[in-house]
């Protein structure tokens, strides 16, 4: 009896204690990843806004510890909103030094903080002529996200990862949520 209780205990812990194993990283990884965003606009004044677009992850660092990469990072992602009088680009980056702990050989985490970077660019034709608006601007950033291994051949993986990206601007706030598929060597 003992022994079919201590069996069925390894049997039911199994999963567990092959998820706590994190991955052997050594060395250089690199990540990148594609997938859809949203930009969140989030004014001192009037109403919020979202848009939906494209977004990227990439990143290039080394581990520190074997489940701990510290890395360069940049993520963000790009809209066209819809305008009946010009043509609207809107860009959000964010670029810094990030943190990734891989809490199991199958799930990690970030953080980064960096610089938070809005690029707009508004052209529209005006008394006939076609005029283009630019604007830059940048600030403190902030994100978080996550990943999950669904594919996976010695150091090289394939994931689904989740983002949230924000920047803190004069005039508000701009937050990019983002889920992208991506690769990532370890």
């Amino acid at each position: 009896m003992r022994a079919r209780v201590l069996s069925a205990l390894l049997l039911a812990a199994a999963p567990f204690t092959a998820l706590e194993a994190a991955p052997q990283g050594d060395g250089l990884t690199v990540m990148a990843g594609l997938g859809l965003g949203m930009q969140t606009s989030i004014p001192e004044e009037g109403d919020i806004e979202h848009e939906l677009g494209g977004a990227i992850d990439l990143a290039v660092g080394g581990f520190v510890q074997p489940n701990l990469a510290l890395m360069f990072r940049i993520d963000g992602s790009l809209t066209k909103p819809d305008s009946n009088v010009s043509d609207v680009t809107f860009i959000h980056l964010l670029l810094g030094p990030s943190l990734q702990y891989w809490a199991s050989d199958q799930v990690w985490l970030m953080a980064t903080a960096g610089v938070s970077r809005i690029e707009a660019e508004v052209t529209g034709e005006v008394f006939g002529d076609t005029v283009t608006f630019k604007y830059d601007d940048q600030d403190l950033g902030l994100a978080v996200g996550g990943g999950a291994v669904v594919w996976d051949s010695g150091p090289h993986t394939v994931y689904v990862g989740f983002d949230l990206s924000m920047g803190f601007h004069d005039n508000g706030k701009l937050l990019t949520s983002a889920l992208t598929l991506g690769w990532q060597m370890l």
